[in-house]
């Protein structure tokens, strides 16, 4: 558990690196995760890789459907290159989604997924920073949002984004493909 939150702890604060935000220009950082604890900090580099979706846990179907597809890519992993990624569910409803209504939605689906959720500026920083989008209903609640997956390198940057719907198989193939080709290009001694 602990691995975890630091992973989206790292997550996260990769995200404020690659933005270039300096302590004047920061987002803000009012994020927690599902297990009620602040992710915030000073930038650290994240160990392994990260798979990115944005959502709302009163969702439908998008967000069932799209964490279900989730869970079957990560059980189609292998237990090395599953043990390197983080699955990271983005609520962009802060006004519904607590911690804890994250960690009962998420769950039911993969026990690696982290949840987050945070102040509407915070979740907008990594919203608009990873080009995702949602639209509000006058009241406030969520209408729509971004369905696609996007798998992260451990400093956050984007190496593949997986439209809604993908093929489990496929998409695993694709993201052990990409880990094995970064991890070659880390090696000391190529390049």
């Amino acid at each position: 558990m602990k691995r975890r939150s630091f992973l989206a702890l790292s997550f996260l604060s990769a995200v404020t690196a690659l933005s270039g935000c300096d302590d004047s220009n920061r987002p803000p950082q009012g994020l927690i995760n599902h297990y009620g604890e602040k992710v915030s900090g000073p930038t650290i580099k994240s160990e392994g890789y990260t798979l990115l979706f944005f959502g709302f846990t009163s969702c439908p179907l998008i967000c069932p459907s799209g964490l279900s597809d989730i869970n079957r890519v990560m059980s189609k992993l292998s237990p090395e290159i599953a043990a390197q990624i983080t699955p990271v569910f983005l609520s962009v409803d802060p006004v519904h989604d607590t911690s804890e209504t994250l960690a009962a939605f998420i769950q039911r689906f993969d026990r690696r997924i982290i949840g987050i959720t945070g102040d509407r500026a915070s979740i907008d920083a990594v919203v608009k920073y990873y080009n995702a989008d949602y639209s509000l209903n006058p009241d406030g609640t969520v209408l729509s949002h971004s369905s696609f997956t996007v798998l992260l390198d451990p400093k956050g940057a984007v190496l593949k984004t997986f439209a809604f719907g993908f093929l489990p198989d496929e998409t695993a193939q694709a993201i052990t493909a990409i880990i094995h080709q970064q991890s070659s290009l880390r090696r000391p001694g190529l390049g």
